[in-house]
């Protein structure tokens, strides 16, 4: 049978992750489906969750102070009242009360996460196998074996130190932590992309075909580089190894630049990027920026040599961190009015 867990945050997400291999050690029989894990490279992120919703008959919500009232988490109750019996749609309570829980979350069956509220949330799921459901005991005895593992890592996302106030030396990473494969979030995006960097040549030469099957969903795509016939290209000289010359930038940008004029020639309504006439301090890559959900990364640059990509710091900002992502946003705003619109 199959369990749509919904999720939306970090600490959402861990436990959501941490419930789709948990349960079927449980239950055996019991199918979960996430959609950081399961919807796979190159399918169509919003018709893939359409056909989920509707094929299932029991849902978990994984619900925190800082989501409870994301407008993502809604989105998803809502739908999911449409098709579910309201019996099996089961908000997990992960670090808040029950009287904390905003409306409509409220009218369904609310799960704390702690033991014995969990082996009710496991009972009901066994319910929905009517009429395989398995015997009571062969339930208890699976439920003990296995309960330490899940209450290990719910105990671990309480003690996390995320909360509405963001330290941002917490979130900055080398991208090895809270970071998935470009493919999928590029996957998941419904509505627009945004990239801005100096030579953009990882986003739009490595993913052009990522791009394109962006375009082609009719996805609005927004990118920014570095005006190669700007003087920027001198200062680039100065930070980044792989430009010893402004000569090495100006050819490094041809290929780049051929892939932006012919998707712009391809998707005029869908496609635009710019040229910006000087070195931004940072990169962006934004997706859906007006929804919470968006992905707002941010790759810092520094005055020192850059090392790879890899050991570049970057910040990958949560919902919770509404006014740093903002403020990125604004920047995102600030690059794109400096550089001149390519007619």
């Amino acid at each position: 049978m199959k369990v749509f867990i919904s999720w939306s945050g970090a600490k959402s997400r861990a436990i959501a992750e941490e419930l789709r291999d948990w349960l079927p050690r449980v239950i055996q029989v019991l199918k979960p489906w996430i959609a950081s894990r399961d919807i796979h490279k190159g399918t169509r992120w919003h018709v893939e969750l359409g056909h989920q919703l509707s094929t299932t008959r029991v849902a978990i919500i994984c619900l925190t102070r800082e989501n409870a009232a994301a407008p993502w988490i809604a989105f998803e109750a809502g739908a999911l009242s449409r098709e579910i019996d309201r019996a099996y749609v089961c908000p997990y309570l992960i670090d808040l009360p029950p009287s904390d829980l905003p409306e409509p979350l409220r009218q369904f069956q609310i799960t704390v996460a702690e033991k014995e509220d969990t082996r009710k949330l496991v009972y009901t799921l066994n319910q929905a196998l009517h009429p395989k459901s398995l015997r009571e005991e062969i339930i208890n005895d699976a439920f003990e074996a296995k309960w330490p593992e899940l209450s290990e890592k719910i105990q671990e996302v309480r003690l996390s130190q995320e909360s509405e106030i963001i330290d941002l030396a917490k979130i900055m990473n080398f991208g090895t932590r809270n970071d998935e494969p470009v493919e999928l979030t590029l996957a998941k995006v419904s509505r627009e992309v945004r990239i801005s960097g100096n030579d953009c040549k990882k986003m739009v030469e490595a993913k052009s075909a990522d791009i394109e099957a962006l375009l082609k969903r009719r996805i609005r795509v927004k990118v920014i580089c570095v005006d190669p016939s700007s003087p920027a290209c001198s200062m680039l000289t100065k930070v980044d190894p792989r430009f010893r010359t402004s000569g090495d930038f100006r050819k490094s940008m041809d290929s780049v630049l051929g892939i932006l004029k012919d998707m712009r020639k391809h998707y005029p309504s869908l496609f635009e990027y710019r040229l910006l006439p000087v070195l931004p301090a940072f990169g962006l890559f934004i997706t859906d920026p007006e929804l919470m959900h968006g992905v707002i990364r941010v790759e810092l640059y520094t005055a020192k040599p850059w090392g790879p990509i890899a050991l570049r710091p970057r910040l990958l900002l949560p919902a919770s961190a509404s006014e740093w992502r903002q403020y990125f946003l604004a920047q995102w705003d600030n690059y794109w009015a400096l550089a001149p619109r390519v007619i």
